[in-house]
């Protein structure tokens, strides 16, 4: 019953601090950007 609080938590409720955003498209639509190479010359 937890787990399944969390996810819909995590999955499905929109959130008003994240403009109503599910907590997990937010985190899908960061890693999704490119990541930067500070090591590259």
């Amino acid at each position: 019953m937890v787990q399944e609080s969390v996810a819909i938590y995590n999955h499905e409720r929109p959130h008003l601090a994240l403009k109503y955003k599910t907590p997990y498209d937010v985190h899908q639509a960061f890693y999704r950007q490119k990541s930067v190479n500070l090591y590259q010359d």
